[in-house]
């Protein structure tokens, strides 16, 4: 909403009423020659400007043609007011959003016939929701939590590229996808970095900003997927692990076989575990790092092995692979692994 009216406005505001009728409106009553309650130009202004002010505290433009706006401020200042620890369990990371019957996200399809990617399964009843970083304030955290009941569409992507799928979050909580071929970089800090159109995210103050080729502008963007293309379509999608964390599930291990498992996190700081079970079921799960190197000779247990920003490998460079619970050798058994990032 605005100051518009049909007509007769004025450039300036009125003035108070010196001697303002204080009370309840009535409709008058002739017989008894009460007269009706004129509201007057003040009452209007003030109505407006009460409103008004509502819609621009929340960092929103007025304007008298969206009726959704008072709507939405309130919406937004609630969820600047309320604290960060309550709101965001982990920040600049995609909250929620479809999953399938593993717990996997499940909100971008398997690829696309063109240059764009829509978004799958995002509704009303299963919304997609992410949470955007601008350090901390006087308050606490400082944070953007951008929600979208529709799904999203990424379009015009690079062809021949692998694209990483953002959302830039408004101070109403909509969300605007973009995309860009440079990979985001997080790291624990340092100087701005200028490239064009370059994200960078330094966790230890957790800020993110673009650069513009002169200068670094803080922006609330989560990166939340990537889009694999060749010259006219996207021939595959990483969704991004929600909350920044990862469990693989347990899977069968054994001597001299190195494993990877896709953690989708979208950032090589990441730190990982690594657990035994006896079998499927998990019976006598176990950290498996409690004894190797210790009781087992050094081409027995396991290592890691190389890792990027959507794996992590584990490695057995020969047999046994670990301790039972009882505390014999084994040879095979089940693992897992949980992957988390590392801000």
């Amino acid at each position: 909403m605005d100051r518009a009216y049909a007509s007769g406005s004025s450039g300036s505001a009125p003035s108070v009423p010196a001697s303002p009728s204080i009370g309840y409106p009535t409709a008058g009553n002739p017989g008894t020659g009460t007269p009706a309650t004129k509201p007057g130009a003040w009452w209007y202004h003030m109505v407006t400007e009460e409103l008004r002010k509502v819609i621009a505290d929340a960092g929103l433009t007025p304007d008298h043609a969206n009726l959704g706006q008072l709507s939405a401020a309130i919406a937004a200042l609630i969820n600047a007011a309320l604290p960060a620890q309550v709101r965001i369990p982990v920040r600049q990371s995609v909250l929620g959003a479809p999953v399938d019957t593993s717990g996997m996200p499940s909100f971008l399809p398997a690829n696309s016939a063109s240059l764009s990617i829509t978004s799958q399964n995002i509704a009303a009843g299963d919304p997609f929701v992410v949470a955007a970083a601008n350090g901390v304030g006087s308050s606490g955290a400082v944070d953007r939590v951008g929600s979208s009941a529709t799904n999203l569409a990424w379009p015009g992507l690079t062809a021949n590229a692998t694209n990483y799928l953002y959302v830039d979050v408004a101070a109403n909580g909509s969300l605007t996808p973009g995309s860009t071929a440079l990979a985001p970089t997080y790291r624990p800090g340092g100087s701005d970095v200028l490239t064009n159109g370059q994200f960078t995210f330094n966790y230890n103050g957790m800020v993110g900003k673009v650069g513009n080729g002169a200068s670094a502008t803080q922006v609330y963007r989560v990166f939340v997927g990537e889009a694999v293309t060749n010259a006219s379509t996207v021939t595959s999608t990483v969704a991004y692990a929600l909350q920044g964390r990862y469990d693989s599930g347990l899977f069968a291990v054994s001597g001299n076989t190195t494993y990877t498992k896709n953690h989708n996190l979208g950032t090589a700081a990441f730190n990982f575990d690594f657990t035994l079970a006896d079998d499927v079921a998990g019976t006598n799960e176990r950290p498996a790092s409690a004894t190797y190197n210790t009781t087992l000779t050094s081409a027995s247990g396991w290592h890691p092995g190389v890792s990027s920003r959507n794996s992590a490998s584990i490695a057995f460079p020969g047999a046994p692979i670990g301790s039972s619970a009882t505390g014999t050798s084994i040879t095979s058994g089940y693992g897992r692994i949980r992957a988390r990032r590392a801000f």
